[in-house]
């Protein structure tokens, strides 16, 4: 039996177009710190940058069906249901 080959997985964003709905993905991007990044890093946090792969969102997209292009956020935490007339500080 043949070897199962290895790949390598990337992490990604995956979001909707708002124009006409197609699933997007987008490859995180990874910091790549230069020796000014990493000192500016230091001052501000007091300690060097840990090893390993630093990634964040794009700031844009652009939809690979429609082309509609939007800027980026964090997604948002999921708000708490509240069933009617309960009250928040129970």
């Amino acid at each position: 039996m043949k070897p199962k080959q290895v790949i390598e997985l990337h992490v990604a964003y995956v979001w909707d177009c708002d124009e006409c709905g197609t699933e997007n993905f987008e490859r995180a991007i990874v910091a790549d710190f230069s020796e000014a990044d990493s000192r500016d890093f230091i001052e501000q946090e007091g300690e060097a940058p840990q090893p390993g792969n630093w990634m964040t969102r794009p700031n844009e997209v652009k939809c690979k069906s429609c082309g509609a292009e939007f800027d980026t956020e964090d997604q948002q935490p999921p708000r708490t249901y509240m069933s009617p007339g309960s009250d928040e500080s129970e």
